[in-house]
């Protein structure tokens, strides 16, 4: 079970960007093959951006059985 902190998850869901950054990735990918795609943040931003793969994965995949495939990396300075 994945838990979040409901505010930084409110403040990724609640974006009028969300829908169109997810479609325009389907669309390029539909278009130019199956490119990786780096999602990237950086302090809350890096926890959007958690979000936004974990988006990405389940529409583009349409499964959750596979989450282990998301590689998370921070760097503590």
């Amino acid at each position: 079970m994945l838990q979040v902190y409901h505010r930084f998850y409110s403040a990724y869901d609640n974006t009028t960007l969300l829908y169109e950054i997810l479609k325009s990735i389907k669309w390029a990918r539909k278009t130019y093959g199956n490119l990786p795609v780096n999602v990237v943040g950086h302090s809350i931003g890096g926890d959007l951006a958690l979000f936004c793969a974990l988006s990405l994965f389940v529409s583009i995949f349409n499964v959750l059985d596979l989450l282990y495939q998301i590689s998370i990396y921070a760097l503590q300075i």
